[in-house]
Parts: structure tokens; C-alpha cells; sequence
């Protein structure tokens, strides 16, 4: 992380804190048994390489000399732990009054993932080789004719976020939703209108929607021929 500080002189120590402020929340924590941090820029000889943690969730930075207008400081070398859960994207925030406000964030994000492949729910799946599309193997995808692809998730779950492994140029459909009978067309659209990039991982947030299973079916662009998805992932919490 690379930190441009303000033209005004300070001697205060600098925190680097992971977020847990209203709706943002990561996950994780730093891992406070790495107490020694690389230090580079044009104001490294300005702190301690030394750190310590305040708490699990803040990195205190002691400053030893003050720092000048356009010094930078390079901090590198140190860790995160206990991921818990998945988080959406956030940035870790700068403070320099020991946390009390926030005085920049960085301009990097740290998104705590872990994308789930879904089974197949046959009854309600036109898909030929719809198997294909959740066996891992972006090398293999559907047959030559296809249908909606009826997922099942294992449980009731809020959707977040989705990613396939596509071709052709498809618009796709996702919709979530719990009762079978008419195998999701009355279910509530998460995501429409989506075009993912040809071959390779493309991802998309969706509208958080709760659901035990995903019809995910193709909504302009032409039919599902062969190969036209090859994989598909989600992410739930």
C-alpha cells in the first residue's frame, strides 16, 4: 500500500484499519503475529519497521520523525488472518488521530470471496450436458441444443454475485427463487440482460435475492448452442 500524505507536517503515529463501519464490513483481520513490516518510499526512514496492532483490526505505524509535503511510504510485507466469511469489496482506511476519523482509504480493494459451484436440478433442466457447466472444466460446456439451466443452490441462500465461463455473445437471465412448480419462470429476476465476456471468468453483482435455486436461461443474443456456457459459480451469504 503506497500513502501520499497531506502538505501539512505531522509526528502522530498512522493507523491502518480493515473496515467494520456501518453496512461495510471485512471478514478478516490482520495477523498480529507479523510484527515486522518493509518499509519503503521516500519517508521510510520516518518510521519504525516494527508494528504492532491496537487491536485485530487496526495497524499502528509509529512515526519517528515528521514527515514532510509529497513524502510517500511504502508498507509492505504484512498479513491478514481469520477469514470468517465472504465481504463485498472495501478498501482499508488510513487514520492519523489513532482512529478517530478517516483520513484517506486506499485506492486498492480487498473482496473476501469464495465462489460455490451449484448441482444440477434435472426436473426443471432443458440443458443438454447441462453436468458440463459445474464440473470444473472450463475446456467442456453444454451440447449442441440448450434450455434454461436450473440450479440448485443446497439451501435457502441470498445470492450476491455470479460468474460464468461463457461464448457467443449470449444475454443471460438469472432468476432465484424456492417453489418448483412452474420450475422458476415466476420467479423474480435477479439479473437481466447480462453479456459476460467471451471465454474467460466474467463476473457480475446481481440483485441480493433469497432462494434455495437459480434459473439462469439466455434473454437475447440467439439459442444455446454447443459450448455456449461452460461454467458457472455464485456467491451466497
Amino acid at each position: 500500500m503506497t500513502v501520499l500524505l497531506p502538505t501539512q507536517r505531522y509526528r502522530r503515529d498512522t493507523t491502518f484499519m480493515v473496515p467494520e463501519l456501518n453496512d461495510i464490513y471485512l471478514n478478516m483481520t490482520w495477523d498480529t503475529t507479523d510484527t515486522s513490516a518493509t518499509i519503503g518510499g521516500s519517508a521510510a526512514s520516518k518510521v519504525s519497521s516494527t508494528v504492532s496492532y491496537p487491536d485485530n483490526k487496526t495497524l499502528l505505524i509509529n512515526v519517528t520523525q515528521d514527515f514532510s509535503a509529497g513524502d510517500t511510504l511504502i508498507i509492505s510485507g504484512l498479513g491478514f488472518d481469520n477469514f470468517t466469511d465472504q465481504s463485498f469489496k472495501d478498501h482499508l482506511e488510513l487514520s492519523i488521530d489513532g482512529g478517530a476519523t478517516v483520513a484517506a482509504t486506499d485506492s486498492k480493494f480487498i473482496w473476501v470471496i469464495h465462489w460455490q459451484t451449484p448441482s444440477i436440478y434435472g426436473a426443471c433442466t432443458s440443458c443438454c450436458g447441462a453436468g458440463n457447466v459445474v464440473d470444473g472444466n472450463t475446456a467442456t460446456g453444454n451440447c449442441q441444443w440448450g434450455g434454461p439451466v436450473v440450479f440448485d443452490l443446497g439451501e435457502s441462500k441470498t445470492v450476491r454475485f455470479m460468474r460464468v465461463w461463457a461464448n457467443f455473445d449470449r444475454s443471460w437471465r438469472a432468476k432465484v427463487g424456492e417453489d418448483l412448480t412452474l420450475c422458476g419462470t415466476d420467479w423474480l429476476s435477479a439479473r437481466w440482460g447480462w453479456v459476460p465476456a467471451n471465454n474467460q471468468w466474467s463476473e457480475t453483482p446481481v440483485i441480493p435475492t433469497v432462494g434455495r435455486y437459480l434459473r439462469f436461461e439466455i434473454d437475447a443474443g440467439g439459442p444455446m448452442g454447443a459450448d455456449t456456457l461452460m461454467e458457472f459459480q455464485y456467491q451466497a451469504w
